[in-house]
């Protein structure tokens, strides 16, 4: 067996993981009576879960693994691009939203085949399925980099090739075992793992240290001589420079048109399932309910 730095009980809490996965899978498809419980859920999943599901189908793995790289090689300027999906959400929520309950569709491409034909439907979905393939293709490679290491312990073309057939494959049947209330409820499942992964790594850090808060502090403010602040969240700039990739302009007109395709329409948003279809189809019954789901997705 390769050595991939895991000890037995590492391999047993991964284990038990998946097979916590499979079970919910099993029980959540014997559920199953008819296609609209597989595709909808008949519309009882609660908004908790659905907002809980709305906050993880926003992270991908390039944010989870590519966010704390951006904050320890630069600063927490990432932070600030919050703001434009805030903005966006809000957008969504009293605008978008009337829209899509008045002509009685689940999708933006339903909206569009009413309003314009079915030729601008077919468009934006051809656009969204080329956009798609090369977003997901990504994110899909970057999560098979860390399941490379755990499998086999490096990083050779044919052990990620592996690990990228691997985690399609699961998600496809896991999927398509369940339906959409297993892919919500494993949304929850799994924001309560990464959550409390990062507060146990902040946990291990605070011990690890050798400074007290204030000193910790102190050290990521002054990391060095002529070095900006580590803390800093807010950069004022035009974003036009590519050594300005994150500033008020860029969080509050560039995020914000991003975060609106993608909460708005499904065309070019940075997850791999459509919001708009899963909460107007699966969760919400009135505009209010679905902004409920929105808002509470966007508080921090």
């Amino acid at each position: 067996m390769p050595d991939t730095g895991f000890s037995p009980t590492d391999w047993g809490v991964l284990f038990a993981y998946f097979i916590l996965l499979a079970v919910t899978g099993i029980l959540f498809a014997k559920r199953q009576s008819s296609t609209d419980d597989y595709f909808r859920a008949s519309g009882k999943i609660p908004v908790w879960a659905a907002a809980i599901s709305f906050m993880a189908t926003s992270l991908s793995a390039a944010t989870f693994i590519g966010g704390p790289q951006q904050a320890y090689r630069g600063d927490l300027t990432y932070l600030s691009s919050n703001i434009g999906s805030i903005i966006a959400i809000l957008i969504v929520a009293f605008f978008f939203v009337p829209a899509f309950y008045r002509y009685k569709v689940t999708t933006v491409y339903g909206l569009l085949e009413k309003r314009f034909g079915p030729h601008a439907n077919m468009a934006a979905s051809a656009a969204f399925m080329i956009g798609r393939v090369f977003a997901s293709g990504a994110r899909l490679y970057i999560a098979a980099l860390p399941a490379s290491l755990i499998l086999f312990g490096d990083l050779e073309v044919g052990h990620q090739l592996i690990s990228v057939l691997t985690l399609t494959l699961v998600g496809i049947v896991y999927t398509l075992a369940g339906g959409i209330r297993s892919v919500i409820f494993t949304d929850v499942i799994q924001t309560i793992v990464f959550v409390g992964a990062a507060l146990a790594a902040v946990i291990v850090l605070l011990n690890r240290i050798p400074l007290d808060g204030v000193g910790i502090i102190s050290a990521l403010q002054n990391p060095g001589i002529d070095q900006a602040s580590k803390l800093t969240i807010f950069k004022l700039g035009s974003g036009f420079s590519p050594k300005d990739s994150y500033t008020i302009f860029t969080a509050i007109f560039g995020f914000s048109l991003l975060n609106l395709g993608a909460y708005g329409t499904g065309v070019c948003q940075a997850s791999c399932r459509l919001f708009l279809k899963r909460f107007l189809s699966f969760t919400a019954k009135s505009p209010h309910e679905f902004r409920r789901v929105i808002e509470a997705h966007s508080h921090p």
